[in-house]
């Protein structure tokens, strides 16, 4: 009963999918890319969370708090990738944590979203990882996981199933996001 619970939550949270026609009519948990996180939350509390840079560029940077999560409908936490200077969101997504040791059942849920978020976007390119990969964080090859894309014609929808080595000392999870084409350009082009 649970599953169908989640399944039924995490496809609900996309109804709007159907009648949208840009990636910024997405939302998870009532936010979007291209949203000013400033209309969420202060900008004294923003300023003060830590900050995640990537290697090679401070044009986008990541924000995880406890300060995200609270009160959430549909994921147990959300994450942003955001711009420095108005805080817009280039690319936000929603954690499942249940699937903690349990990379098999992740895998099968990961399936049935996806067919239903792909089931909306019949003509959209998709792209599934057959066989589960080495997660690029970890360099011991221990963490692995699977990613399914969804292209739009100005952004992606993944959703993927990550189980991380113990060593990583993160949560395995179930995850569904999406970003702008700036967001995923960045990342390929500049990031690293």
């Amino acid at each position: 009963m649970r599953k169908l619970l989640l399944i039924l939550t995490l496809i609900l949270s996309f109804h709007s999918l159907s009648k949208a026609d840009d990636i910024e009519d997405f939302e998870i948990e009532g936010m979007s890319v291209g949203d000013s996180l400033l209309s969420y939350y202060s900008k004294d509390l923003l300023d003060n969370i830590e900050k995640y840079y990537y290697p090679n560029s401070r044009k986008i940077f990541g924000l995880y708090s406890h300060y995200f999560n609270k009160n959430l409908n549909n994921y147990d936490a959300i994450q942003f990738s955001v711009t420095p200077d108005n805080y817009q969101i280039e690319a936000i997504a929603g954690l499942n944590y249940k699937f903690e040791n349990k990379k098999k059942e992740c895998f099968r849920e990961m399936e049935k979203i996806f067919d239903e978020i792909q089931s909306l976007f019949p003509n959209s390119e998709t792209t599934k990882d057959k066989k589960e990969k080495s997660h690029s964080a970890d360099t011991s090859g221990k963490s692995v996981g699977k990613v399914y894309r969804i292209k739009l014609d100005n952004g992606f929808i993944r959703v993927s199933c990550t189980d991380w080595s113990n060593e990583m000392d993160k949560s395995d999870a179930l995850k569904i996001s999406i970003h702008t084409t700036k967001h995923i350009d960045w990342i390929n082009n500049e990031a690293y």
